[in-house]
């Protein structure tokens, strides 16, 4: 009996649409890179229910003549192939000939098209891959496309499909890509009736403004390069535009967009030392070389190829990216004529600040200080770790040096020949404190807590029972506020009002995303104002963040709410609470506690429920218990 039998093209068709139509923004690329390979200068988007209802192009390209319009629909036909080498010859978006196939097997397809110098245009309707009408039409020239009630056929598919608004990211994410592919090409977005976004034709600096916001454009550095078969250019942006979320980084080969994550290293590796942990740079690079020497047939999406000499690419790229970052001065120029310890020790001068060697000036170098160094112990000593009492008889503090200064504090003095054991020294700015009964000694003039201190202005250390306990002050305050805002969670959070209301732009994505949180933040005291699409006012904020952040605090909430929405999944209502409290935390200047301050903020941080770890599992607290102290010190517990 036999059982191989071929399968319908119905059933092909949907077979192949779960490769090439995964879901709306699928849709949306595969029709916007129609139009731009059919040489368009003005492309049209709009896109309802986020792409559910309707995705509709419409562009000003060349048009199809009525048996084009027809045959476009096949399985694998295609304009761009004609033989097998002219896959070794690919310079256009498109080629597999699959896309309008898939699209109209598992949607309602209307397609209007007339080529230029035509009087009439072509209509054709398709249901499931069934023509159920074709005929001349009265359209202008160029190409539009209707692709209603996608997944109609396929319920189980559609299903599977997430939130409008995380539905219209995506879509916004295709668009954005093909924005910057062809900068020459004006481009509006449309949601619904309302215009989203509206990009006229320029250079692709103006294109990377429009789509990112105007502060883009004085953080971008130029790339340009051409070496071997490889050509480079674009743009990088500055550290300061880097971001913790994925999403910035654009790598275009002949003008097609690719994920190359060799490449993305090539970028990382020249920006060594450049970029805070775990950030991400913002960079637009086009790649140009010989079709012949890559292949672009190896993923249905197209978004992947292979390269025939990838390590001579890497080496190109590299190298660009960091003499770019180094003449406009983004990576400090390395000086080997330079003394390497500048800085901790200096030439002698003649007092006006001139080396006896060179008749020029010193730059002002930053105090410094060092240990003082331990004296030699006399010859007899059975135990070296006995210190020598003081002979000098005078005083305390540093024998043979200038005594105690005012204040209690004693100076460094190599020259010492012991340190008096009767007090306790605490080194700090330079300088040592006595370490009396009733706690440390004022550091610029404030009593501290007892048992408590602050150092280096991020972290706090506190006496305990079984130690000494360290507490980072931003994580602290990260628990803190997170625990706060979910009790928080159904009612109104406390604002308060600014009295010069701070506008903000937002990319297209940012602008998306915060659709999605705009009720949770405002419960939780933000309270915003539309200006337009893509701009807004900050009336005001929560009473827990610090005044004159309004701006950084929303767009570091919307950036980490994007990064832990792809990174976790939990609630939207806990992913905002710890967005807003990671960004909440961070203190403007790393600004110093008073004492009352530090007392607060510990017995706060001890009444959350766990208040050892932030919410995202990094410590809060590191405990330095007595034997472990004790074992620095060479004692056995």
């Amino acid at each position: 009996m036999d059982i191989i039998r071929l399968l319908p093209d119905a059933i092909a068709n949907q077979i192949a649409a779960g490769e090439v139509v995964q879901r709306p923004a699928s849709v949306v690329k595969e029709l916007l890179e129609n139009s731009l390979d059919a040489r368009a200068t003005k492309i049209t988007l709009i896109v309802k229910e986020a792409g559910r209802q309707l995705v509709q192009v419409v562009d000003d390209g060349t048009g199809m003549s009525e048996t084009d319009a027809r045959m476009c629909f096949e399985r694998h036909a295609t304009s761009k192939i004609k033989n097998a080498e002219d896959l070794w010859a690919i310079r256009t978006m498109g080629f597999r000939g699959e896309a309008m196939a898939s699209i109209a097997a598992v949607a309602r397809v209307e397609l209007k098209t007339r080529l230029h110098g035509e009087d009439v245009g072509t209509e054709i309707c398709i249901e499931g891959s069934a023509i159920k009408s074709i005929g001349p039409v009265a359209t202008p020239a160029g190409t539009s496309i209707s692709v209603k009630d996608l997944f109609y056929n396929t319920p189980a598919r559609r299903n599977f499909l997430k939130s409008n608004t995380a539905e219209l990211k995506h879509i916004v994410d295709e668009f954005t890509r093909v924005a910057l592919a062809k900068p020459d090409v004006a481009l509006h977005l449309f949601r619904g009736e309302e215009e989203f976004l509206r990009l006229p034709k320029g250079k692709l600096a103006q294109r990377i403004a429009g789509l990112f916001g105007k502060g883009y454009a004085a953080g971008l550095v130029p790339l340009q390069e051409a070496a071997g078969a490889f050509s480079v250019h674009g743009y990088m942006g500055k550290p300061d535009l880097a971001k913790k979320t994925r999403g910035e980084q654009f790598f275009f080969v002949n003008g097609r967009y690719i994920r190359h994550p060799f490449l993305h290293h090539a970028v990382m590796s020249a920006l060594e030392g450049l970029l805070p942990a775990d950030f991400h740079p913002f960079y637009t690079i086009f790649i140009q070389t010989d079709p012949a020497r890559l292949d672009v047939n190896v993923h249905p999406t197209k978004t992947e190829v292979k390269f025939e000499d990838e390590r001579s690419l890497y080496a190109i790229l590299f190298a660009t990216v960091r003499k770019a970052m180094a003449d406009f001065h983004v990576t400090p120029p390395l000086d080997f004529e330079g003394d390497v310890n500048f800085g901790l020790s200096k030439p002698a001068t003649d007092g006006d600040g001139f080396t006896a060697e060179h008749d020029t000036a010193l730059p002002a170098a930053p105090p410094t200080w060092r240990w003082p160094t331990p004296p030699t112990p006399p010859s007899g000593l059975d135990d070296w770790r006995t210190l020598p009492q003081s002979s000098s008889g005078g005083g305390g503090g540093w024998p043979g040096g200038s005594g105690d200064r005012p204040g209690g504090t004693t100076s460094f003095d190599g020259r010492a020949d012991g340190i008096e054991l009767g007090k306790t020294l605490v080194g700090a700015g330079g300088q040592l404190f006595e370490s009396e009964s009733g706690g440390l000694v004022p550091e610029m003039g404030r009593p501290m807590p007892k048992g408590t201190f602050q150092f280096g202005n991020q972290y706090l250390a506190t006496a305990v029972r079984s130690g000494l306990m360290l507490i980072d002050i931003d994580a602290a305050r990260e628990r803190i506020l997170y625990e706060k805002f979910m009790r928080r969670q159904g009612t109104e959070g406390l604002c308060q009002q600014s009295i010069f209301p701070v506008t903000v732009e937002l990319s297209p994505s940012q602008s998306v995303v915060l659709e999605e949180v705009w009720e949770d933040i405002s419960r939780l005291g933000f309270n915003l104002e539309r200006l337009g699409q893509h701009k807004l006012q900050i009336l005001g904020s929560p009473t827990e963040a610090y005044a004159g952040t309004e701006k950084e605090l929303l767009e570091g909430l919307l950036e980490q709410y994007a990064f832990a929405k792809d990174q976790l999944k939990i609630p939207r209502k806990e992913q905002v609470a710890r967005a807003l409290a990671a960004k909440a935390a961070k203190r403007p200047g790393q600004t110093e506690l008073d004492p009352a301050e530090q007392e607060s903020l510990i017995s706060r941080l001890f009444t959350c429920q766990v208040p050892n770890i932030t919410p995202d599992g990094r410590p809060v607290t590191v405990l330095l218990g007595l034997q472990a102290v004790g074992g620095w010190f060479g004692k056995a517990q």
